[in-house]
């Protein structure tokens, strides 16, 4: 408690006390303790002070008691000394039951007792009141002294209350008064002014007393309603803003959102531009997240979230906001900047936000970010351009891995491009919009053709898209999934075909590194190609050493259970990943093939050539089937011949062509036609590859 508050207490304790006792030594026989009226009253009292009327504000519930009006009653009928007899044990009881501190207790009685007093010393002064003859009669001379009373009554109990509450919550003591005073005066004020009327009532029969509690039952029954309208209106006003701040916030990490982050932008942008300052947003997603996600599940994935937006609003400052857009995608709003510079200390504090690795329950993860930065007026001037122009940066600084890049318009048109091809690819997807080309591959012993490689393609508005383009925006949007799945489910029922028409053939599929992460993979495989009638064997899967290397222990797992289902598995560009011997060696696959960049140009590089011979040794002695990728022209083929190579595949045997065009290339192949003996120039090239070649 509060010094001056103590102080107040202890003077309204001990003056209540100190008045109590003169009252009660000096005025006691003037109580008529045998009149009805008396006990009427005191009861009334105590039954007031019990059951105080509820009354609700927007903040708060005032509470008003009844007893105040009873106990001046009994001032004017019985004197100081009878409303004392009432109202103290009344005050004191009330306290004890709603377990008020002691201090209450001795302050709430002293104020009635300091009330109760001033008013009947002012009727005695000024009236014969009270008459101990007659207590409930009074002459209309004495109601204007009965006013007076009970305004003095009223009056030390609002300075008395008011001036303890100003010093509980240390705020002005007149402003306390002033605010109270109206609401005070309504309640307190009007009860006290009906005192006159329960007396006079009492005067003409006690019965009549009754009929006042009906007006105070009313109030009580009005204050219950209002009491349950303001709880029904707090709930709905709470709802509303809940409502309003879920539309807002993000449900996840309870940053803004991206509507909120829109807002604040533009308001950003609006006081900017009347203070001639800069605003700089940044935007972030998380390098490889949905990899994270898939693999240790969304549990994990949204605690990252949530320490991720933690780590982001420690580093940036009061002023700044951090939003989360959705996803993986993070954005922060620095407003009021000097110069680009100081953009740039606020980002090299993000990025260094991620330098420390982030705990998971068990897991440690390090997690890297890219983030791309646009500034106002450089590079926009509202925010749906600002916030695009960051987009572009941040998707240039996955290109670069810089960590971060500032917007250049230079890289705009490209990135709009890129939209378009990524809203196009979404349509392909669903709308199964791909095609299905077939290289051949060819024994090179027999010059049989025992496979093919299936080769993704793309017309885009009728326009031809490099798969170098679209697979990596695949991985990037999380679509590498469902295309992989549309090639098998194809090259499932194309197997099928060719085996009920007497061909057989093996077909290669590409997998991407993403594909590898994907645990439910093999289930998903089996069921399309058991369901398409395409039997394991014939199935070839080709991956590549990075992909491997990304994630090994998930990746092996995955190919294991691939490799139970009788799953052909070929490492695809092998001689330029980052695999080592000892993890070849574990592997499951069955199949090495050589990178092209090696093949293609070893006629005339021997250090290639070199290579490819010791690619072939090596898949030998591990019991490996070596293909040699790139062959595009006859002294390839015959260097891998030479080599003891045992398939070979490229643009010399042929190229990937459609069903239709692969069928008919098919009835027209003439091994005799591509081998060295029938060919002029073999004989030319029988001093460079050697004797073994024949």
């Amino acid at each position: 408690m509060k010094s001056a508050l103590r102080l107040l207490a202890v003077a309204v304790t001990i003056s209540g006390l100190a008045l109590v006792a003169y009252t009660l030594a000096t005025q006691l026989d003037r109580v008529d303790w045998t009149s009805p009226v008396f006990w009427v009253f005191a009861a009334c009292v105590l039954v007031g002070e019990l059951m105080p009327i509820k009354i609700p504000r927007q903040k708060e519930v005032i509470w008003v008691t009844v007893s105040g009006m009873f106990a001046f009653s009994l001032i004017i009928t019985f004197g100081i000394a009878g409303a004392l007899v009432a109202l103290v044990p009344a005050s004191i009881i009330d306290d004890f039951i709603s377990k008020k501190p002691l201090w209450r207790w001795g302050f709430n009685a002293g104020v009635y007792t300091l009330a109760a007093g001033a008013a009947g010393g002012l009727l005695s002064a000024l009236s014969e009141l009270p008459r101990q003859s007659d207590p409930t009669h009074f002459a209309g001379s004495d109601l204007i002294v009965i006013l007076l009373g009970g305004l003095v009554f009223f009056a030390v109990n609002w300075c008395l209350a008011g001036i303890a509450v100003a010093f509980l919550k240390d705020v002005p003591v007149f402003t306390t008064l002033r605010s109270n005073l109206g609401l005070d005066m309504a309640t307190d004020g009007i009860l006290l002014s009906l005192s006159p009327l329960v007396v006079a009532a009492a005067d003409r029969s006690l019965f009549l007393i009754p009929l006042l509690a009906l007006p105070m039952l009313a109030a009580y029954q009005a204050a219950r309603v209002a009491q349950r309208n303001l709880g029904l209106a707090n709930e709905l006003r709470e709802q509303a803003d809940e409502n309003r701040h879920l539309a807002l916030h993000d449900p996840l990490t309870d940053l803004p959102n991206r509507s909120l982050f829109h807002d604040r932008v533009g308001s950003a942008i609006a006081m900017a531009g009347r203070n001639n300052h800069g605003v700089s947003v940044v935007l972030m997603d998380l390098d490889r997240f949905k990899e994270i996600n898939d693999a240790l599940g969304h549990h994990n994935g949204d605690s990252l979230l949530k320490e991720v937006s933690r780590r982001l609003v420690s580093v940036v400052r009061a002023s700044d906001t951090v939003a989360r857009l959705g996803g993986d995608e993070f954005a922060v709003l620095v407003p009021a900047i000097a110069g680009p510079e100081s953009v740039t200390r606020v980002v090299e504090e993000l990025l260094r936000a991620f330098e420390r690795p982030f705990e998971l329950e068990e897991l440690v993860l390090n997690v890297e970010a890219s983030m791309g930065l646009a500034i106002y007026p450089q590079h926009g001037l509202d925010s749906g351009t600002l916030i695009r122009h960051a987009d572009v940066a941040m998707y240039a600084s996955k290109h670069s891995r810089a960590g971060y890049e500032v917007y250049q318009s230079t890289r705009d048109e490209h990135t709009r491009d890129r939209l378009a091809l990524v809203e196009g690819l979404r349509k392909a997807v669903v709308n199964g919009e791909f095609a299905l080309h077939y290289q051949p591959k060819v024994d090179v012993a027999t010059g049989r053709v025992v496979g093919v490689e299936a080769l993704l393609r793309w017309y885009h508005n009728g326009n031809f898209v490099p798969p170098s383009l679209f697979i990596p925006l695949a991985e990037h949007t999380g679509l590498i999934g469902l295309m992989t799945m549309w090639v098998i489910e194809t090259v499932a029922r194309q197997s099928r075909t060719w085996d009920d028409s007497g061909l057989s053939l093996n077909i290669a599929v590409n997998l991407s590194m993403r594909n590898l992460f994907d645990r439910g993979l093999p289930r998903q495989i089996g069921e399309a190609i058991a369901q398409r009638g395409m039997a394991p064997e014939r199935l070839e899967l080709e991956i590549t050493e990075s992909g491997i290397a990304a994630d090994p222990i998930r990746a092996e797992a995955v190919l294991a259970d691939l490799s139970a289902m009788g799953i052909v598995l070929s490492i695809d560009d092998f001689g330029t990943g980052h695999s080592s011997l000892s993890r070849l060696k574990r592997l499951p696959v069955d199949e090495l093939k050589i990178d092209q960049s090696f093949v293609t140009n070893m006629v005339q590089d021997k250090s290639n050539a070199a290579i490819v011979r010791s690619i072939i040794e090596l898949g030998h002695n591990l019991d490996l089937r070596v293909v040699g990728e790139g062959v595009e022209t006859l002294g390839a083929l015959a260097q891998l011949r030479a080599f003891g190579c045992d398939i070979a595949q490229g643009y010399y045997l042929g190229r990937p062509l459609a069903t239709a065009g692969f069928l008919a290339w098919l009835e027209s192949y003439s091994w005799e036609a591509k081998t060295l003996e029938g060919d002029r120039s073999y004989a030319a090239l029988r001093p460079i590859m050697g004797p073994e070649v024949a």
